[in-house]
């Protein structure tokens, strides 16, 4: 646990009860190392070859990197327009890129990213043209390329 609320980077279950983890573990680079029980503090993103970066710290209109790769990344190019996300690592209040919705991490405190059902959806369910969109006036005919 870290007692210094300013060293404080999140709050995670370690062993099973809550605990506090200091900025100084996220992102550690420890091979096969894991802190907390669901290893949020290793989702670290290489955004530049000289910016390794968690990755609730990118897109968030607050440059970390010396580059400012971690704001200018393609993933930050389609955000929801929802602002109720607090993101599990740094707290920030705000959207979120539109590839985290249900890709399997919850990035919100709340959850909403991976349970939420307001997100504006385009194309059919059970079909390769069902994404998530930024509103509904982005739903067109577009041609999906796997892998792209």
């Amino acid at each position: 646990n870290c007692t210094d609320a300013e060293k404080v980077a999140l709050t995670c279950d370690i062993g099973g009860y809550p605990s506090t983890v200091s900025h100084n573990v996220v992102c550690h680079r420890l091979k096969g190392v894991q802190i907390c029980d669901n290893g949020i503090e290793n989702l670290c993103w290489n955004v530049s070859p000289s910016c390794l970066i968690h990755k609730h710290q990118m897109c968030d209109e607050k440059p970390h990197c010396g580059d400012q790769s971690d704001e200018i990344s393609k993933v930050c190019l389609s955000m929801t327009h929802d602002d109720t996300c607090v993101r599990v690592v740094g707290g920030h209040k705000g959207p979120i890129p539109m590839a985290w919705l249900y890709d399997g991490v919850v990035d919100c405190e709340s959850g909403i990213d991976e349970t939420g059902t307001s997100w504006t959806t385009c194309g059919k369910r059970e079909s390769n043209t069902f994404r998530y969109v930024a509103q509904n006036t982005t739903c067109s005919e577009d041609f999906l390329c796997p892998n792209d």
